[in-house]
Order: C-alpha cells, then structure tokens, then sequence
C-alpha cells in the first residue's frame, strides 16, 4: 500500500510537471516557427527585394519569430507560370505574379494589361483593392487556391523609337515594332497604326541595334537596365498600359495560418506595398531624368489619340473579360 501510494504520488507529479512545462511553452510562444517560401523573378537588387526583405524582418519580429518569410529572388524556383502554378498546388507558399499569368486561370483578370483601362497609377491600384478588384480575386482563389494579398505598381509601359519622333498615332503607320508574343499585344500595336513583330526579351537589343525592329514598349526601369537607350533615340511616354503585380499566397497556406497571424501579415504587407509603390513612383521621375542625360530625347505627347485609336482594343477583347467590366473599372474613383 505504501509502494502504491508512493506510485500514484509520483506519477501525478510527472504528469503535473508535463502540463506546467507545456503550458510554459505555448505562453511563451516556443511553438515550431512557421516558414513561408516566397518565390519571385526580381534581382537582388530591385526594390521588390529590398522591401521584401524588411517586411520578412517585421513579420518575424512581430510574431516574436514565429512566422518566418524565406525569400527566393531571381527566379530560382523556376519562371512565372512555375511559380504561379506552384502557389496552386500549394508547393509554394507565396510569390509576385504578374496579372497576365492570373488571367490564364481566370479571364476578367486580364483587362489589367488593356490600353488605357486606367486614368493613372492611382487608379489601377484603387481598382485592385475596391469591389470590382476583390471579385476578381474572389473567383480566382475559388478556381485556382491563389489568394491576392496585394498589388504592388510595376510601372507604365512607354514607347521608344530608332529613327523617327512620334507625337500621334500616325507618326506609328509602318513602324516596325516589337511586341511580346500575345494577341492583345499585337493588336495594340495594329490599333496605333504599326506593324508588330513578336521578339523574344532576350534578343530585343540586337534587334533594335539591326534595325530588325525600330521600336518597342516597356517601363523605364527596364529601358535603362537593358540600356536600351543605346539603340533608340526617342522615349515616347505614351503609358498606354499601368502594369502591376500581385502578391499571392496559397489558399491553404492563408487558412492554416492563426487570425492573429494572417492580421500580422496582411498589416506589414499593406505598410510595405505603400513604400515600395511611392519609391518607384519617385523613381520613374528620376530616371526619365537619366535617360535624357543618356541621350534620348523625351516626348510627352497628347494621350487623346493615343487612348482613341486603341479603343478599338477594349471592343475586340471585351468578350475575354466581360461585358461591363471595363465600364465599372472607369467609375473606380
């Protein structure tokens, strides 16, 4: 009897002690951390990086380390539709995805790279987050388990020229220019007069230095790091499409996480998408500035004729996204 009671005290003891050190453990947050893999294109040192970089920082100090952010820049988990698909099959946790890859898995998505569907920067980014947006982002997450936490501004795609000045869309007639490989693309180019001729990124310069093609479309970021001013005399800043990307996270990586952490996150998302937007807003005007120091000679010309003659656009591809999605896209205000 004395043995049992010897027993049963010890044994109460050691599931006592058990308890207090569990307990112990889940007040003072020494759960396993939580690591998010977030995969995407951008070089080390584009603003895209950077600011992910400090908001992995506030995510980790905020959850006292218990969520960690495990950035993989510069495409080495694979290309755009690797890692859109990877999100999908929940592979990959989160990535920055462009809208064209998203309008492969739900079409009204798509209206994001159309001419002119947006007044400004303003307006695209107040569009991704009001109504409108959020049912595009609804019914994606419904078909494809990729949430959109938020748009980050990528910049306006502008156009350059080899030889001649353009002030209209009649200064475009003939005009041997390269297009991505994509039928919207193409038809911009046919609507402002050109002639399109679809070129790979990466053969692009020389195409321009050979007078293969005389002109193109980018943002300036990428018409100064691929020094493209070297072979192109004018910069036409025609903005004729807003681009944008998204921030997107697995469904069910979004769903396994706490409420109190899914807040932590989408609040340092939020902060950071608003610093990284106004820097990149502040540098577009800085590097106009660079290229006309390089060289080039700067165009702002009258957008009435430009946004007219690509009307044409919103009519022939109005069936891919919708009828009425772009008349409620010019209410957003």
């Amino acid at each position: 009897m004395k043995r049992l009671c010897i027993f049963i005290f010890l044994s109460l003891f050691v599931v006592g002690m058990v308890k207090i050190t569990a307990e112990g453990q889940k007040d003072s947050g020494l759960s396993k951390p939580i690591t998010i893999k977030l995969g995407h294109l951008y070089a080390p040192d584009h603003p895209y990086t950077s600011a992910i970089k400090e908001f992995a920082a506030e995510v980790k100090d905020l959850t006292n380390g218990q969520l960690v952010i495990k950035d993989y820049p510069a495409g080495q988990l694979g290309n755009e539709k690797d890692m859109c698909d990877a999100v999908s099959m929940n592979t990959l946790d989160m990535s920055i995805i462009g809208p064209g890859e998203l309008a492969k898995r739900h079409d009204p998505i798509f209206i994001f790279d159309g001419p002119y569907v947006f007044r400004d920067t303003n307006h695209m980014l107040k569009t991704a987050a009001s109504s409108v947006g959020q049912e595009m982002w609804d019914s994606l997450v419904e078909k494809s388990n990729i949430r959109v936490l938020n748009v980050l501004y990528y910049g306006k795609k502008h156009i350059t020229t080899s030889r001649r000045p353009v002030e209209n869309p009649m200064d475009m007639r003939g005009l041997k220019f390269r297009v991505i490989d994509s039928p919207m693309n193409m038809a911009i180019a046919r609507s402002l007069g050109a002639s399109p001729v679809p070129m790979a990124f990466t053969e692009l310069y020389l195409g321009l230095q050979q007078g293969v093609v005389e002109g193109q479309e980018n943002p300036i970021p990428t018409i100064i790091s691929q020094r493209l001013y070297e072979v192109q005399k004018y910069l036409i800043l025609s903005g004729a499409i807003c681009q944008g990307a998204t921030i997107v996270i697995s469904d069910k990586t979004y769903q396994s996480l706490s409420s109190e952490n899914q807040e932590i996150l989408n609040n340092a998302l939020n902060a950071m998408v608003i610093e990284v937007n106004d820097k990149i807003v502040e540098s577009e005007f800085h590097q106009i500035e660079e290229l006309k120091e390089k060289g080039m000679i700067v165009i702002q010309p009258d957008l009435e004729p430009f946004r007219e003659a690509t009307k044409v656009v919103i009519k022939e591809f109005e069936s891919k996204w919708g009828a009425g999605l772009y008349e409620r896209i010019q209410e957003v205000k």
